[in-house]
Order: structure tokens, then sequence, then C-alpha cells
């Protein structure tokens, strides 16, 4: 089999550009379609020609670059795109629509955002996946090595300990509603919320915070901040194994891969349940996957962090009634969630994710 696709992309790192890039150079290997690369910060003085005129091409994000693959003799460009709201700039798409096309989604809510936005191009819905190097610490040697860390150290609290990944929005991730819901939950004193951000937002949050409580000191209220962590899959396993739980409380999500990879490490994860988390946190059967904590998403409303978009609000009552469940049923769902990891890891590899669009390729160029 003559592989057919070129991945364009960049290696600088480990944001969630990078791991999608890597994670779909790792699908396309294993499914024979890795035709070359193009590493966008490194190849970009033209010395390289790994590929060029391979027939299919496919830009990982940021958008800012894909206008690189028009350069080179491929006869179909996608770039992948995961919308957050329902609403998907006009002006954006146009962009797109120069330079590719088709966008390839990781999920129907995506899909559903294109198609709602009359994108006119070509729509593939391939989801995200979990890395093979993405380590689990479930094990008696695995987890007394990791307890030995610094890291471990410096992260482990000795109550049950929650993660939130969040951005510069403090809605889109649903993180405000819940260090509302955290700071009010009368079981605090037995838990303690760890919120991952950049550190040019503590500033704007803290500020917030006094506001509505008063002090800008966030660990008298059981919470730490931390800025952005820029880990590789391994060693990000090691940092999700820190806690005990991780929480997404997202008004939307282009698919929520966060959350999925706590479970690829037999973590429980809280969820609120619609938008791209739908892609993976039900079964065939349309159940709950084991492990998960839902939260049952409010009414639609303006997405004050994409636009003129909408989606639906997160309501701090309703995440507290998901801590209490989960105070409740910790142990059974870390259970769940450790036994129900190998189906997971196997499910979601980027070999099984990335298979439908191969042999899609297959098919269309083949012969050519």
């Amino acid at each position: 089999m003559t592989p057919l696709i070129r991945l364009y992309g960049s290696r600088e790192g480990w944001s969630s550009s990078e791991v999608v890039f890597t994670g779909m150079r790792d699908g396309l290997i294993a499914n024979s379609q890795l035709a070359g690369t193009y590493i966008y910060n490194q190849d970009d003085d033209g010395s390289v020609s790994e590929a060029e005129t391979a027939p299919v091409a496919v830009s990982c994000p940021p958008p800012t670059n894909m206008h690189v693959m028009t350069a080179f003799g491929h006869k179909q460009r996608w770039f992948i795109l995961a919308p957050n709201s329902t609403k998907v700039p006009q002006s954006f798409l146009e962009l797109v629509s120069q330079h590719t096309d088709g966008i390839i989604t990781p999920s129907q809510f995506g899909a559903a955002a294109l198609r709602n936005a009359n994108y006119q191009g070509a729509i593939q819905v391939v989801k995200h996946g979990i890395s093979s190097s993405f380590q689990a610490y479930i094990t008696e040697n695995d987890s007394k090595w990791l307890h030995q860390t610094d890291l471990y150290e410096s992260m482990r609290r000795e109550c049950l300990s929650f993660l939130h990944l969040a951005e510069s929005s403090t809605d889109r991730k649903g993180t405000w509603p819940l260090i509302e819901a955290f700071v009010n939950w009368k079981e605090r004193l037995y838990a303690h919320l760890t919120i991952v951000m950049s550190h040019r937002e503590f500033d704007v949050l803290l500020s917030k915070f006094e506001d509505a409580f008063g002090s800008r000191n966030t660990e008298d209220f059981g919470i730490t901040l931390l800025g952005r962590v820029n880990l590789p899959p391994h060693a990000m396993g090691a940092f999700y194994s820190c806690f005990d739980v991780i929480i997404a409380p997202s008004r939307s999500e282009g698919f929520g891969l966060v959350p999925l990879e706590g479970l690829a490490c037999g973590i429980p994860c809280i969820i609120t349940i619609g938008h791209g988390h739908m892609e993976w946190c039900e079964d065939a059967h349309g159940q709950l996957r084991p492990g998960i904590i839902p939260i049952l998403p409010g009414p639609m409303a303006p997405a004050l962090f994409d636009g003129d978009g909408m989606a639906a609000t997160v309501d701090p009552d309703a995440i507290q009634e998901a801590l209490d469940e989960t105070l409740r049923t910790y142990i059974v769902k870390r259970i769940e969630a450790i036994q129900n990891m190998p189906a997971i890891r196997d499910e979601f590899s980027w070999q099984n994710v990335t298979k439908d669009f191969c042999d899609m390729i297959q098919r269309e160029f083949s012969h050519d």
C-alpha cells in the first residue's frame, strides 16, 4: 500500500495542537497512510520536500499556517477544526474554504455547527484519540514510583482531590460556576480543587474571586491555582494520577479530551452532559461509560467565549450535586474506571479513530 497523506502541523511543546498532530501522525502510520510530514516551525525554509506531491494533505491547528498546503501538489486538502459553540464565524469558514476542500472535526457536535453555518466543503468526523504512550499509574510498581516523585508530593492532598483544566475564559470550561459551587459546597473541608490555567489570567480571576468572596487567597477556600502544564503524554498521565477526580463542567467542548484521558488513567471524571463530550461519554448502547459522574446542563445562552454563538449554561447547584455524588460513590467510580480503562484505551487509540478516514482516502485515491 502506497501512503497517500501528508500531515502538516507544529512540533514545539505539548499544547493541544501538538497533541493532535502527534496523534494523527501515529494514527496515519498505524494505518499505513502517512506519506510524510511538514512541520510548520521547522520546515518552512523550503528545504524539505518529503511527500509534497502526496494526493491528500491534512493540516492540524492552529489555522494560521494552513495556507502552506496550497503551495504543493495535493489534490485534496483538509483542516482539523473543533467548533466550541453552535456558531462558526462565516469569515473564518471563508478563509478555510480558500485553502482547503474539507474539514475534519472530532465530534458530531462540531459537524452540526459547521452544517448550521452552511459550510459547503466536505465534513469528516474523526474523534480525538489517546496516545499509546499515555501511561496509567495504577499497578503497585507504577504507583509506588509515582508516589516517590516531587510531582506527586507537590500536587497531592490528603483529601478528595479534584483537578480542573481551564483556559483564558472562565466561561467555556465552566470554571467560574465550578468555583462558586466549590466555595459554597457544604463538604468543601473534605476536598481540594486544583485549577490549571494561564499565569496571565491569574489577576483577572483573583479580582473576580475577591469581589465575590472578599479575599484573593483562594487557598483559604481549598483552591490552588496552577500555571499551565506542558507535558508529553506519559508525563501528563503521571500528572493526572496525582488527583482523584477530573472535573470538566464545560458549557461547551469541541470534543473534551481531558476527562477522556483521565478515564484512560483509571481516574473518574465529572462532566457536563452535552456538546462534544457526547462523542465519547456514552457506550454503544447509549449508557454513560463507567467512572463518569454527570452534570445536567442548563438552558442555552449566549457563549461569551465565542462571538454570537450559543451554549448550554452550567448551574453551580448542578455542579454541587455532582460533587455530592462523587463523595458518596468515589470508591465505586474509581474501581469502574480502572476496570474499563483497557477498553477506553483500545477504542480511542489513534489507530482506531483514524481508520475510517484512512480507508476513505484509500478508496478514493488508491488507483491514481
